[in-house]
């Protein structure tokens, strides 16, 4: 979803370089999240916590996405 949302906003020369950047942001991400559930589940002997953080990222992730706007002057 998000590849395409870039795609819609950025279509052009832009798009490779800033998906790139995208991607090495999302990385990290990706490896702490991974990192991070797991010492939620050592600390609380529960995935709860750890599920409801997700969660709550991803709805502020779309929330994020929704607020991008078309460039000026494209279709």
């Amino acid at each position: 979803m998000a590849s395409a949302r870039i795609a819609d906003l950025f279509a052009g020369p832009t798009f490779a370089t800033i998906y790139g950047w995208m991607s090495l942001g999302v990385a990290p991400g990706e490896a702490i999240g991974a990192w991070a559930g797991g010492a939620i589940h050592d600390a609380t002997g529960s995935s709860l916590g750890a599920f409801a953080f997700v969660v709550v990222a991803l709805v502020l992730a779309v929330a994020m996405m929704g607020q991008l706007r078309q460039p000026a002057g494209s279709a």
